[in-house]
């Protein structure tokens, strides 16, 4: 039969997406989740290295496509590392069909036996080196700068004590040194010292104020605790000053900062004597979660900081 003459039109649909990207890849050992190093919502496929703590036996891998009506292929996967290292793949196939990515993540496990710990620690020219010491943890009495001995922390509240400490210099931080002041460097983006440890953990940073450069950061504290109930009578303390300092304030993320200078310490750890500098509170607190051999970029503050310092403290992803 021969066909109809006829006019016809041909309706192509155009609307139906290309694309075979991934909005976020993810990994997971326990709870903590972190996103692939390396990776971006721009990438078409790639390789990607994550580096574990040691000792990990799996991981979870979760990725999620740009386009929700794209085909993805193990979107959520646990890889098992063996002899050190473990393969997690997802294939991303877009809408119309027409274009697929792969994304390859390979995991190592550390295999040293070595305590967490800083490997690398580089401040920007133009400012005071500080430093880490390996078997140094934080708590009350622990000296806050390198460069200042009588300045030590106070009123630690209970989720700090026991973090590494990497001891910055206050020299940076006071504007008439002659040095430069780190609150003279507000522009966006501007690094102050960088790190690299061999096992991954939470960068904590502790301030007096709300740093601008942090803005990115997860705030996890912008106010100083109340005043802990003295048991004997009930009420408040009428301030920091007369607060057993062995006293755990709460969990949240706070200390003060204490100048020891002249002094009187009774035992009990009260602190009776106007000249200690118990009204520099460091409570507002920011957060960064960081890989296994990750260099870690901290910037300056971006806000006047002057003559109160910072505070960079360490929680490590170990059991």
């Amino acid at each position: 039969m021969k066909g109809v003459a006829g006019t016809y039109t041909l309706t192509y649909n155009t609307a139906v997406s290309g694309d075979a990207k991934l909005a976020t890849m993810k990994y997971a050992v326990g709870s903590t989740q972190r996103p692939v190093a390396g990776f971006t919502r721009e990438d078409n496929g790639g390789e990607y290295t994550i580096y574990l703590p040691v000792n990990t036996q799996s991981v979870t891998l979760n990725a999620v496509t740009s386009d929700d009506d794209a085909e993805i292929d193990n979107a959520t996967q646990t890889v098992y590392i063996t002899g050190g290292e473990g393969n997690g793949a997802v294939t991303v196939t877009s809408p119309n069909g027409h274009a697929s990515n792969k994304f390859t993540v390979k995991f190592v496990a550390e295999t040293s036996t070595n305590s967490p710990s800083v490997t690398s620690l580089s401040f920007a020219s133009g400012f005071t080196v500080g430093s880490y010491i390996s078997d140094e943890v934080f708590n009350n009495r622990s000296i806050l700068f390198t460069d200042r001995a009588s300045f030590t922390a106070g009123h630690v509240s209970g989720g700090l004590k026991g973090m590494s400490i990497i001891r910055l210099p206050i020299t940076d931080f006071r504007a008439n040194t002659g040095l430069m002041p780190i609150n003279a460097l507000k522009a966006s983006g501007s690094e102050y010292f960088n790190f690299v440890a061999n096992t991954a953990g939470t960068l904590y940073i502790l301030g007096n104020t709300n740093f601008g450069n942090f803005s990115t950061w997860t705030n996890i504290n912008n106010s100083f605790p109340p005043l802990p109930i003295d048991y004997a009578t009930n009420t408040a303390y009428l301030s920091w000053r007369i607060v057993p300092e062995a006293r755990v304030i709460s969990t949240s993320p706070a200390v003060t900062r204490l100048q020891w200078d002249n002094a009187t310490i009774r035992d009990e750890g009260v602190q009776t004597t106007s000249t200690i500098d118990y009204s520099a509170p460091l409570p507002y607190t920011w957060t960064k979660e960081f890989a296994a051999n990750e260099t870690v970029s901290v910037p300056v503050p971006g806000t006047n900081v002057n003559g109160c310092g910072m505070i960079a403290l360490i929680d490590w992803d170990i059991d």
